[in-house]
């Protein structure tokens, strides 16, 4: 498998998309000056107890923290990853590789090689956006 290839195809007509993260005004400037945003240690043996319980996540609680951080908090973009055998790239005007605008709150979400993928039907995808937008 090449790197970055992407092996999983929907049924269907579904889109499988990469939600773009839209970085915050804070993010942005600590990573301009190489600064990494990091919680801040245990202080107990409560949290050190609460820290080891998350890291042993069932697959079905994983999806679930995965869901709550991105819901509402992406910018409603992302990378079209892989498209169904019944969608018709010519009749809905992007493809594979693509930047789009998707309906907020859309979707179905998708865990694939433990990272977070949503899953949309053509309709609840707006169109193409610029690829220079933001940085990506």
């Amino acid at each position: 498998m090449k790197p970055g290839e992407f092996r999983f195809s929907p049924s269907g007509n579904w889109v499988v998309i990469d939600i773009i993260h839209i970085e915050s005004k804070e993010e942005k400037a600590a990573r301009r000056a190489n600064l990494d945003i990091v919680s801040a240690d245990p202080k107990n043996i409560m949290d050190i107890e609460r820290k080891k319980a998350k890291e042993q996540l069932t697959y079905q609680e994983y999806v679930k923290d995965a869901v709550d951080t991105f819901d509402g908090k992406h910018g409603f973009q992302g990378i079209v990853k892989a498209t169904g055998p019944l969608f018709d790239s010519d009749e809905e005007g992007y493809k594979v590789g693509d930047k789009v605008y998707h309906r907020g709150n859309s979707g179905e979400p998708m865990v694939h090689n433990k990272r977070l993928y949503w899953m949309l039907k053509p309709h609840e995808i707006y169109g193409k956006a610029p690829k220079n937008e933001h940085d990506i």
